[in-house]
């Protein structure tokens, strides 16, 4: 056996063969969208859930009914849970 090292694997591979590191495809610019998606929804989701603190501020500064405020705030949680986790 010509050319053979000691510690060396017979075969034509050798068992400590270098690879390059592995690099992220888009550069680590993937980490950038999960912060951002997690800060919106963070936003979003606290703003729906203490609706109810500013309830009754918001109606008694703008002048409308509860029932009012009770659809737009309705109609924004429809649209964040059709929306939110696309």
């Amino acid at each position: 056996m010509a050319d053979k090292k000691d510690g060396e694997s017979p075969g034509r591979f050798s068992s400590q063969a270098q690879f390059p590191a592995p690099t992220a495809s888009d550069g680590g610019y993937g980490w950038v969208i999960v912060a951002c998606g997690f800060a919106i929804q963070l936003f979003f989701v606290g703003t729906m859930n203490m609706y109810g603190v500013y309830l009754y501020d918001l109606t008694d500064y703008l002048g409308a009914s509860q029932a009012a405020m009770g659809l737009v705030s309705s109609v924004y949680m429809v649209l964040l849970s059709l929306a939110g986790d696309v």
